[in-house]
């Protein structure tokens, strides 16, 4: 099974019909001349890339590609609450801590700094350093017992700048 599949754009037929397991379970990113992008999207491609183009672009869109996924995924088991956008993988998790986990994964693979996490803090809490850390390890524990969404993905400290979250899927973190 592959995760990604980079072909010409004359290859997507094939592919569809030499292939039809990897077609359906893999991203596939095709790549030609500018006129063929539309091709490449009408054939079902997921993203087409443009030639020339670079392995730096090419992981670029990757990643993005995989975060839209993961987002795709939480909307699946979403708890939308009253006050926004909360996002909850069992019901387990409180208001805020839905917030902070939402900015994690609004910035997949990225560090996202402690004053940007205090910012979706309620009230004094946001001036308490440690209440960031205990709000991240209440969410790590949640992470650890969801079988859906977000499992396998962890949540790690950079040390005097904030956390990332890491999905155990290719181009993020």
């Amino acid at each position: 099974m592959s995760d990604v599949v980079v072909l010409p754009v004359s290859l997507i037929s094939a592919l569809q019909n030499r292939s039809p397991v990897v077609w359906a379970s893999a991203v596939v990113l095709a790549f030609g001349p500018a006129e063929m992008l539309p091709v490449g999207f009408a054939l079902g491609a997921h993203d087409v890339l443009r030639d020339p183009w670079t392995a730096d672009e090419l992981i670029a869109r990757l990643r993005a590609r995989f975060r839209v996924q993961l987002h795709a995924r939480l909307q699946a088991r979403m708890t939308l609450d009253t006050v926004g956008f909360g996002i909850d993988v069992t019901g387990n998790l409180s208001p805020t801590r839905r917030r902070l986990l939402a900015v994690l994964v609004g910035n997949c693979g990225r560090v996202v700094p402690r004053p940007v996490l205090a910012s979706v803090l309620p009230g004094r809490s946001a001036t308490d350093s440690r209440a960031i850390d205990v709000h991240i390890s209440a969410i790590r524990k949640e992470i650890a017992g969801s079988p859906g969404a977000l499992s396998g993905c962890l949540i790690d400290a950079v040390r005097g700048e904030g956390y990332v979250l890491h999905m155990p899927v290719p181009g993020c973190g």
